[in-house]
């Protein structure tokens, strides 16, 4: 039951790391596309996935591809919100040494604002990937076709009393998860500003 669940959060998690630097950066560059796109990713935090489970299962069926989407749905806001912060705060002096030294839109981008935003960015990603865990964890407990991860297993087990102490143990195991999982990529996190900075 585990490696489904594994699977779909590392997949998310990686999408959800690219798309929100991607949708961080478009936002970072222009203020209407910040106006525009930003009320939509606080609108997805909030929102239950609960509630919108008819709509996705109608969108994405009830095997991978759902799982995947609302893995994403939930890790993907840390990672917008922290990148797009950590690229907003970057130094005014830097961004005026740049601009007398008429230094490109893509350069200021790489060589000032992605290393300004970096720990901010490695922050969100750390975040994301408990979130990541949440969401296929919550996604095996509600989307039940195709492979059968964790909160399957769990879900299956508290039907019945006789099963409660499996139930358990398959939360316990969720959770040590979690906590793997928010740990190895805090090591990763780590390792990639110390190596970034180095190479600088």
């Amino acid at each position: 039951y585990m490696w489904p669940t594994v699977k779909v959060t590392i997949l998310g998690l990686s999408i959800a790391i690219l798309l929100g630097i991607a949708l961080a950066v478009l936002m970072n560059l222009s203020r209407s596309v910040e106006r525009a796109l930003f009320p939509y990713a606080v609108v997805l935090q909030t929102v239950p996935i609960l509630a919108i489970t008819p709509l996705l299962t109608q969108l994405f069926g009830e095997e991978l591809g759902v799982r995947l989407v609302v893995t994403v749905l939930i890790a993907i806001f840390p990672v917008i919100t922290n990148t797009l912060f950590g690229l907003q705060s970057t130094d005014q002096m830097h961004h005026d040494l740049f601009t007398l030294n008429h230094v490109s839109r893509r350069t200021r981008l790489w060589r000032l604002e992605l290393p300004s935003a970096l720990p901010s960015l490695m922050t969100g990603i750390r975040i994301a990937s408990g979130s990541a865990v949440i969401g296929s964890v919550v996604a095996d407990f509600f989307f039940v076709k195709g492979e059968k991860g964790i909160g399957y297993y769990i879900r299956t087990r508290q039907q019945k009393s006789i099963e409660r102490p499996e139930m358990f143990a398959g939360t316990i195991t969720a959770s040590i998860f979690g906590v793997l999982m928010f740990l190895l990529v805090g090591w990763v996190t780590t390792r990639a500003i110390r190596d970034w900075h180095d190479n600088d």
